[in-house]
């Protein structure tokens, strides 16, 4: 739940929505959650389905608003109920890891091919790491590749973060770390968390790039602080074992559970789930 819509923000409907992004940002203004989603509520409460996602986005991680993962779920339903993609693959993750609702692999697969078929590229994101990880299909990692490979080709930058990764590894095509590292340094330039993620364990073993403990920290905090499910993780385990110089176990629990909703199995076995 790291992202935000790429698209539905041109509508006059949706000025409220861009003017939220501005005070959620601090564009021009001094920077204000709670305007923000009193913004997203109003587009919303208006029928705006970007504003829909937004509003929903925030009550699904209690950020400007008591968390509420049903109300979340119910906002991401209306909009796509209409069609409109950013909510299908929204929707799709929380069938996924189960939030506001059970988990449903099935279902969660029907929107993100729905969300494809109506040209949004982060259902090839999404169907990619449901062949990584079996989820709902049988594990395929030169499936994933390819859909990785198409959104990155179609400028999706989480894409080309997660077709580093597999260069970097080795997950379904042959291992060549230099290039790995390449290709996810382009898209965390471009602004991807999950890349910066990915460069922070690059910079961390020394593979693709030299070896920089003091970038690795600086990163891995930066992805955590912007909403990185990795980056979240990795922050809490190096809170929890006093690598950034301190260490804050009650801090570490309360990040492990925030990506433990998300379905972050990393998570859940840090909590001894």
């Amino acid at each position: 739940m790291d992202r935000l819509p790429a698209t539905g923000l041109i509508e006059n409907e949706d000025a409220q929505v861009v003017l939220g992004l501005g005070y959620l940002r601090g564009d021009g203004v001094q920077r204000n959650v709670e305007e923000a989603v009193r913004l997203f509520r109003l587009s919303a409460n208006a029928g705006s389905d970007a504003g829909r996602i937004q509003l929903g986005l925030y009550y699904l991680n209690g950020e400007g608003v008591a968390e509420d993962e049903e109300e979340a779920v119910k906002l991401f339903r209306a909009a796509a109920a209409r069609n409109f993609s950013d909510a299908q693959v929204h929707l799709g993750m929380c069938y996924i890891a189960g939030r506001g609702m059970e988990r449903n692999f099935d279902e969660a697969i029907r929107l993100f091919r729905k969300a494809l078929e109506n040209g949004n590229s982060d259902g090839l994101v999404e169907l990619g790491k449901c062949f990584q990880g079996s989820m709902g299909v049988e594990q395929d990692l030169e499936k994933a590749v390819r859909f990785f490979r198409h959104a990155a080709e179609e400028g999706n930058i989480y894409g080309e973060a997660e077709l580093g990764y597999c260069y970097w590894r080795g997950l379904g095509v042959e291992v060549d770390v230099d290039k790995g590292a390449n290709i996810i340094r382009s898209a965390a330039k471009k602004g991807c968390w999950d890349a910066c993620y990915y460069l922070d364990v690059c910079y961390e073993s020394g593979r693709g790039v030299e070896k920089n403990l003091e970038e690795a920290h600086r990163l891995y905090e930066l992805s955590a602080q912007n909403n990185s499910t990795l980056g979240i993780v990795r922050f809490s385990v190096m809170l929890e074992d006093g690598s950034m110089n301190e260490e804050n176990p009650k801090e570490a629990v309360r990040l492990f559970r925030r990506a433990a909703k998300r379905g972050n199995g990393w998570a859940y076995t840090e909590l001894g789930f």
